[in-house]
């Protein structure tokens, strides 16, 4: 029997030393609560060391929006008699913590909902060692968080903070911010500051303008499935743009032989058949920095060849030729530069380089050191192939000067 009491007794002291242990209050309730124990309720920080998360929690609601310096209307609500810091500390120490709520956002504690209270008890912020006992980073958090649970207590943003796990003023503020299709336990759980807010709203506004035949549903689906599974959002945003449909490309005139690659899987497809890595461009796509096209070139023979045009959008809402390659990255020949470059011309892209009336003489630059490399307005101007020529030229001045 004696063996039996003594671990009652172990098993009573071990929770009391979780519960109750002497936690100091930290943060920005701590000058009120310093303030109110000077001028009144003596002894109330040594009170409030000792108190359970609830008791704290609704003495951090108190500070933060009851009206501390004229706190009658509070008081009266509570039935204390005592008035200013005296009668405040006298509610913290004997009020429950659903009657000081109530009685500071002036409501029935009827209508304070024990998922508040629950969600209280696991406030935890980032620095804090034990649920409940520290208080939200953000004091206006709290008049968030009771509008959330009294005004939409079965709804998508209290039920995404009932399943969050640890209750912090970020996810407070993410169930608020979020585009309300993304409001999901697992979503508002990665949101730790207000730029991954503003990533997730970012990246489901551009996936409805790229994948048009993609529903928020099965985004958000996706979305949820990849974060909690522990995958960065980032890593999900380079995975979803696979499922885009329709592209920021140039509104250029439709010819026959020009194509614009305006989806994913048009950048897939030209990858393998042109052997290049047109792919891994495909993020830039998205964002509009790059298109590419494919132009087909008819040799005089009767063949035809195909060429990777990449482009380059200007300040000024035109683009510009920034590479022409053929398969495998390889260069084309003069006479396909040439014509590919008159098409592009003809069909309002701008080509880079010099005006049409500047004097530009190759051997002139090679003389004077100026190598210029993947130029595209000396095709444009020259019968021949310039890059053969500048080659020759450079041989010729090299011989002579040995």
């Amino acid at each position: 029997m004696e063996n039996r009491l003594e671990a009652r007794i172990a098993a009573g002291k071990a929770i009391d030393r979780t519960l109750h242990n002497n936690h100091p209050i930290t943060g920005w309730p701590l000058a009120v609560l310093a303030w109110l124990d000077r001028n009144g309720a003596r002894g109330l920080l040594a009170d409030l060391a000792v108190a359970g998360p609830l008791t704290r929690q609704a003495a951090y609601i108190v500070v933060a929006d009851a009206d501390v310096d004229a706190p009658r209307r509070f008081l009266d609500r509570l039935g204390i008699q005592a008035n200013g810091a005296e009668g405040i500390g006298i509610a913290l120490r004997t009020r429950h913590a659903r009657d000081l709520i109530a009685a500071t956002y002036e409501a029935h504690p009827r209508d304070v909902p024990s998922g508040l209270l629950r969600a209280l008890a696991r406030v935890q912020e980032g620095a804090s060692e034990v649920p409940g006992f520290d208080p939200l980073d953000r004091c206006e958090s709290y008049r968030q968080l009771f509008d959330i649970f009294v005004g939409d207590r079965d709804g998508r943003r209290s039920n995404a903070l009932r399943y969050s796990g640890k209750m912090r003023s970020s996810f407070i503020c993410a169930v608020n911010e979020l585009d309300p299709v993304l409001v999901w336990p697992e979503v508002v759980r990665r949101m730790g500051t207000v730029e991954h807010i503003e990533r997730a709203n970012g990246l489901l506004r551009l996936m409805r303008e790229i994948a048009t035949q993609t529903s928020d549903q099965d985004l958000v689906a996706a979305m949820r499935q990849s974060l909690a599974s522990g995958n960065p959002l980032d890593a999900f945003a380079r995975k979803v743009i696979g499922r885009a449909d329709h592209l920021p490309v140039p509104k250029l005139p439709q010819v026959e032989g020009v194509r614009v690659l305006s989806t994913a899987e048009a950048y897939r497809q030209h990858g393998v058949s042109m052997q290049n890595c047109a792919v891994t461009r495909l993020p830039e796509a998205v964002l509009g920095l790059i298109a590419i096209l494919e132009v087909t070139h008819r040799e005089e023979d009767g063949s035809q060849t195909i060429v990777a045009v990449a482009l380059t959008p200007m300040t000024s809402g035109v683009w510009a030729v920034s590479s022409i390659t053929g398969v495998a990255n390889a260069r084309p020949s003069g006479a396909a530069l040439r014509t590919t470059l008159q098409r592009l011309l003809a069909l309002g892209v701008q080509i880079p380089g010099p005006s049409a009336d500047f004097r530009h003489r190759t051997v002139l630059a090679t003389m004077l050191g100026v190598i210029r490399y993947d130029v595209f307005d000396d095709f444009i101007r020259e019968t021949g192939d310039p890059y053969s020529e500048a080659l020759a030229e450079l041989e010729d001045a090299l011989g002579q000067a040995a």
